[in-house]
Formats: structure tokens, sequence, C-alpha cells
């Protein structure tokens, strides 16, 4: 009985495996969303900070990257940029300021800087 428990065992612990790709790592997508009504600016992110990593957004592109199951706080800076007048606004935008989100192995979520702030969608499937 002993050896059929540990077999049922190791064929459900390798579909969990199989099912996450092999890797135990969740991901965060990072989407940039923002357009202004008249469009008079462009919105560039860069940088995405999670617990390192930077990156560069323009307009309607996104990033990905694996993390480490865990709690985080995710964070954008950037700049906006005013095509009319050439001035250039500071983005400096943190998602759950105060309630780290959690990350379980192989989720991945999305998160949206629509020109406002920086928004946790959930969980998403990747494209």
């Amino acid at each position: 009985m002993k050896k059929y428990l540990f077999f049922l065992t190791a064929i459900i612990l390798s579909v969990i495996a199989i099912s996450c790709d092999e890797k135990f790592t969740s991901t965060i997508v990072v989407e940039n969303s923002s357009k202004a009504e008249k469009e008079n600016y462009d919105d560039i992110i860069t940088e995405i900070m999670v617990s390192e990593g930077t990156s560069e957004i323009k307009y309607n592109k996104k990033v990905s990257y694996d993390i480490d199951s865990g709690d985080y706080c995710i964070k954008i800076k950037g700049t906006r940029l005013y095509t009319t007048s050439g001035t250039e606004k500071e983005i400096n935008e943190i998602c759950s300021k105060g309630n780290p989100i959690e990350f379980r192995n192989c989720d991945t979520k999305l998160f949206v800087w629509d020109g406002t702030s920086l928004i946790n969608k959930g969980e998403t499937e990747l494209d």
C-alpha cells in the first residue's frame, strides 16, 4: 500500500511540475496603456521596481518579469512628455500602497499604468 501511495504522490507532483512549465516562479506583467484624450503627451515608464530590474516601456507596450513567490509592492517610475510644450513631468506610482501583493507559484498578474494610476488587474494569461 505504501508503494502505491508513493507512486500516486510522485505522479501528482509531476503533473503539478508540468503544468507550471517546470518553473516555480510567478510572473509580473506591466503594461503601459496611458494615452491622453487630446493626445498631447506621451508616457514613458523607465523603471519597474519589484525586487530588481529596470526597463523602458512606451505607450501600448508591456514587459514581464519572473519572480520568486512572495509578497511584493510594484512601483513604476517614468516621464510624461508633453508634446505641445516639450515639458516633462515625473511619474512615480506605487501599486498596493501598504498592502503587498501575494504571488504564489505560477501566478501571472497584470499591472496597468493608465495615465492616472498603476492598477492591479489580477491574474492573467501571457500572450
